[in-house]
């Protein structure tokens, strides 16, 4: 029988609120972190499974394996193959002169730091982008000669601005570009003045938080949904009410249910993320009035609608708008590549300016030279050609995905419909845990996401997330066989 400290009664005890606005796996992390710090889970000590700990706690095993996880990739515990997991040894203070050593004190950050940091998903991304990686286009179809014989061109013409400070607000002549394309393409209504360039969707999202939100204010945001935009309106400070989701997109009804007035609405419209889910048109002239109501701003973000496989697009919800109220957002990360580093927003016109003034604060001006490139990528066609053949690429690889999983893994796996995007998700049979499989398809060097991962509170369907762009067949069809493995395993 082990004589290593075992956790019971913790003293003081582990405090999780279950009516707090902040998740209860990250309420447990925070409580076990705290209790790793002040001495009362000491050094080697070994932990209760997950099972136990959530029986003890009234808490969702997924909840206990999430924090689990999260302090071991920070190096707190160290899980031992059959004995348990434990708290690191390598956290023992070192005796020097026979007095012991103070611990080195963590920086004090403000407290949202912590909550941002675990919601900033492109951190975790790992060095080896393995299938069913999400959110990775096909790097290899990236149109090297043409963007390299543009770039060539630019550089050639002596223009003195592309190697200068730029405008705020990009240059006119992509935003002109941009302003064409979203209009033709996705019915926004919008001139190029009513453009910023930024750099990415992510950079996008932390300036609206900077711009529209105050402490305190109330942000709704789709459940499940994009952690990106979490950790941006929570970095400028805003409480997150979480809104389910129906067969047709955001609940407004559970929305309405809650007591917090939303100051910002966020949503992903046209391919809701992850799910896949399109807001239904009674939806969205439900969720423009809903904005007209509570005097909201919504933003959209319209990440990659141009990957759409079944029917045709669906019109942008900006192009509905009639009251300045959303605020549009693209990217050319998923489409080109993330390298490329180029987002914008088509804001109403009164937001025009604070957001160039803001922008000019921090991060004044994406790269000159890589805006003028992009548009004269736009206004030559070679974009609207390149998003074409992309498309049929990922239409193939998502069938052969499709295909494969209903084939091989009908047993354990259903896909969950849906119209276009990057990804799919794959529901799992009843009884199976998302977060714990996706771990063990980790050390498989299976890159699948539990859908818990997007979730502010517990998800009621267990679900993989599988992205499928950027792996050719032959390294999808070697990671199913992985996978099977895994599974077959138990």
């Amino acid at each position: 029988m082990s004589t290593e400290p075992l956790v019971g009664g913790l003293t003081p005890p582990l405090q999780i609120d279950p009516r707090g606005t902040e998740p209860l796996q990250r309420q447990l992390g925070r409580a076990l972190r705290a209790a790793i710090h002040s001495g009362a889970l000491a050094p080697g000590a070994r932990l209760p499974s997950t099972r136990a700990l959530a029986a003890d706690l009234g808490l969702s095993r997924n909840t206990v394996l999430y924090a689990y996880e999260q302090l071991e990739a920070e190096g707190y515990l160290v899980p031992r193959r059959g004995a348990g997991t434990y708290v690191a040894a390598t956290l023992a203070w070192r005796e020097e002169s026979g007095a012991r050593a103070d611990p080195v004190r963590p920086p004090r950050l403000a407290a949202r730091v912590t909550r941002t940091a675990a919601l900033a998903f492109q951190s975790e991304l790992p060095a080896n982008k393995g299938p069913f990686l999400i959110g990775l286009p096909d790097l290899e179809s990236f149109p090297r000669r043409t963007w390299a014989r543009l770039a060539a061109r630019r550089l050639r013409s002596g223009d003195r601005t592309l190697v200068d400070h730029g405008d705020p607000r990009g240059r006119p002549e992509l935003r002109e570009a941009i302003a064409a394309y979203v209009r033709t393409s996705r019915g926004v209504r919008c001139t190029s003045d009513q453009v910023v360039v930024v750099n990415g969707s992510q950079h996008a999202l932390a300036l609206a938080g900077a711009v529209l939100i105050d402490p305190g204010d109330t942000v709704w945001v789709e459940e499940p949904g994009y952690r990106g935009a979490r950790a941006a309106f929570l970095a400028a400070g805003a409480r997150l009410a979480g809104i389910p989701l129906e067969p047709d997109g955001i609940d407004l009804a559970a929305g309405a249910a809650r007591r917090e007035a939303p100051r910002l609405i966020f949503v992903t419209p046209s391919n809701q993320f992850p799910t896949g889910v399109t807001l239904s048109m009674t939806k969205r002239l439900a969720l423009l009035a809903c904005a007209r109501e509570h005097d909201a701003f919504l933003i959209e973000d319209d990440y990659d609608s141009e990957f759409r496989y079944v029917g045709a697009p669906v019109p942008a919800l900006q192009g509905l708008d009639a009251d300045g109220r959303v605020l549009y957002v693209g990217t050319f990360s998923k489409t080109l590549s993330p390298a490329v580093r180029v987002g914008y927003l088509v804001l109403p016109p009164q937001l025009v300016e604070p957001f160039a003034a803001m922008r000019a604060v921090g991060d004044p001006y994406t790269s000159s030279w890589t805006q003028a490139v992009l548009a004269d990528f736009l206004l030559e066609g070679h974009y609207t050609r390149h998003v074409a053949r992309m498309r049929r690429l990922y239409r193939t690889r998502r069938r052969f995905l499709e295909d494969a999983l209903a084939s091989d893994f009908a047993d354990v796996l259903r896909v969950w419909p849906a119209g276009g995007g990057l990804h799919l998700v794959a529901g799992l049979a009843r009884g199976m845990e998302a977060t714990a499989l996706s771990r063990a398809l980790g050390e498989a060097d299976v890159k699948a996401t539990s859908i818990a991962a997007f979730h502010l509170d517990e998800p009621s369907r267990p679900a993989l997330v599988l992205g499928y762009a950027g792996f050719g067949r032959e390294r999808t069809a070697a990671a199913l066989v992985r996978m099977r493995a895994v599974f077959d395993a138990g």
